[in-house]
């Protein structure tokens, strides 16, 4: 099994108009496909010392469970494998602007729009 490492947002506090996107209404999608859906279309972010990308990672609905459970049962990722996500999805919508930021402006709309239909 893949350990893939990951970062809470939950710590995090955004401040400011830069955060001022609008939501992403998710009522009634799977959170699985939503968090697989963002991962697999996020970027890899560059190398660093505290995270290596590897490009193999399956993103699992077992290995999802284990980054929620280690995220204190919480929907909120930073980071997951080298790749930026900045989302949290704990509620019925949420907001775009980190995402789109590393992932290209209306992006998360798009990944979002695809799984509606």
């Amino acid at each position: 099994m893949h350990k893939l490492s990951m970062f809470a947002l939950s710590g995090l506090l955004f401040v400011g108009s830069c955060f001022a996107s609008q939501e992403i209404n998710i009522t009634n999608l799977d959170k699985y496909k939503i968090l697989k859906a963002l991962f697999y279309v996020a970027k890899p972010k560059e190398f660093n010392s505290l995270q290596q990308y590897n490009s193999k990672h399956e993103l699992t609905n077992d290995l999802i469970d284990n980054l929620v459970r280690q995220n204190g049962g919480r929907w909120d990722f930073y980071c997951i494998a080298g790749r930026s996500l900045g989302i949290d999805i704990n509620g019925d919508s949420f907001n775009p602007w980190f995402f789109d930021r590393y992932n290209g402006t209306g992006t998360a709309q798009q990944v979002i729009d695809n799984l509606q239909t």
